[in-house]
């Protein structure tokens, strides 16, 4: 009887144990940089085969990231992305661990959702106006265009302003690590009387065609086709239509060639040529994670040789080779 009582006990306790040791769900920490912190969370999922996972970092608005492999041994959870992560499960339910992509960084993981920061500069809901999901064509390009139109409530024959992003992969709100600044100034306008219509850069969201085959002058063709998309709608004047772009979408090509733009608005457009404006970003990136004065102008002169190549006039072919011809040669 007692035997059978050891058994029946070891049976009951061993899936419990099991359980315990289950980590499916989501993880989130705080990885440490060197001058800031970045939320990252895995996603975990166990099958009959073992651990499987993806990965999200929600401060740079990017989820479902695939990983290689997950494994989970002895309290020891390994994950392979482009980089890897190894950690321990502890007593306390966390897990302490670090974070490798060529230098190594302090995640430790803790069960649960990361928590959302706050944005009390976020328009919220109802609204004093109208809102669309509207698309439009590209002819010239062949591409759909996505985007939200907001109108005033009252009144009619709306002037009226095409928000244009800048660089990168951006959707309708230009949304970057959880801020949506063209949300925020689309709301502003549209509630002192301004239509205002904020579109998803071709290949992305509701937009079609390859962003990275993309060319300023591509995305200047896309703006033109907003105007003549609001040209065509009763609610808007078309004497009265304008570009807001910001960064890079305030270098304003569409506007130097077109007559019937009533406006532009530059919002840190640039005023210099762009290899002057990258060296400028460079230098600036570099030192405010800590490289010394000496250490930027031993690497200038690469620079500078390398957005002159670029700056040529030959064929992306021709740049291509000399471009990296330079890079093995330094």
């Amino acid at each position: 009887m007692k035997k059978h009582s050891i058994l029946f006990l070891l049976g009951f306790i061993f899936p419990i144990c099991t359980h315990a040791q289950d980590i499916s769900g989501t993880w989130n920490g705080k990885l440490s940089l060197p001058n800031a912190s970045l939320t990252i969370c895995f996603n975990l999922q166990q099958t009959e085969q073992g651990y499987t996972s993806t990965c999200d970092s929600p401060d740079q608005n990017v989820k479902g990231i695939p990983t290689g492999s997950t494994l989970f041994q002895d309290s020891i959870l390994t994950i392979q992305i482009r980089a890897s992560y190894k950690g321990k499960l502890e007593k306390d339910g966390k897990i302490y661990g670090d974070f490798t992509q060529g230098l190594r960084f302090k995640l430790n993981l803790e069960k649960g959702e990361a928590a959302k920061p706050k944005r009390p500069q976020e328009p919220q809901p109802p609204f004093p106006y109208r809102a669309e999901d509207i698309t439009f064509e590209n002819k010239e390009a062949g591409i759909t265009i996505a985007g939200t139109l907001t109108l005033p409530e009252q009144g009619k024959k709306f002037p009226a302003v095409v928000l244009v992003t800048g660089s990168g992969a951006q959707n309708r709100n230009e949304e970057i690590m959880g801020h949506k600044p063209f949300l925020v100034i689309a709301d502003y306008l549209t509630r002192n009387g301004i239509a205002v219509l904020r579109c998803d850069d071709r290949g992305v969201g509701g937009s079609t065609g390859v962003f990275a085959e993309a060319t300023n002058e591509d995305y200047a063709s896309d703006a033109e086709a907003a105007i003549n998309y609001l040209k065509g709608r009763k609610e808007i004047n078309p004497k009265q239509i304008g570009i807001i772009g910001h960064s890079c979408g305030g270098t304003f090509i569409l506007g130097a060639r077109s007559k019937d733009i009533a406006y532009i608005i530059s919002m840190a457009g640039a005023t210099i040529k762009g290899d002057s404006l990258m060296l400028k970003q460079a230098e600036a990136i570099s030192k405010s994670n800590g490289t010394s004065d000496a250490m930027w102008e031993l690497s200038k002169p690469t620079l500078r040789t390398r957005y002159a190549i670029l700056a040529q006039d030959k064929s992306t072919e021709e740049i291509r080779k000399e471009l990296y011809a330079n890079i093995i040669a330094t």
